[in-house]
């Protein structure tokens, strides 16, 4: 299994990590991201239908 690799996260160095630790900051990135990127931008997903 692969590590992973979460030091942009800038945690504090700890014996053990939280669940909801990791979630915050990858929630409080993925924002700055977003916000970086700047007005105009757009996220388009597919919308696949099916009759099953």
């Amino acid at each position: 299994m692969d590590p992973y690799v979460l030091e942009f996260l800038e945690l504090k160095p700890s014996p053990e990590f939280y669940e909801k630790d990791i979630e915050q900051g990858i929630i409080e990135h993925l924002q700055k991201f977003l916000l970086e990127l700047g007005r105009g931008f757009i996220m388009v997903f597919p919308i696949i239908c099916s009759k099953n």
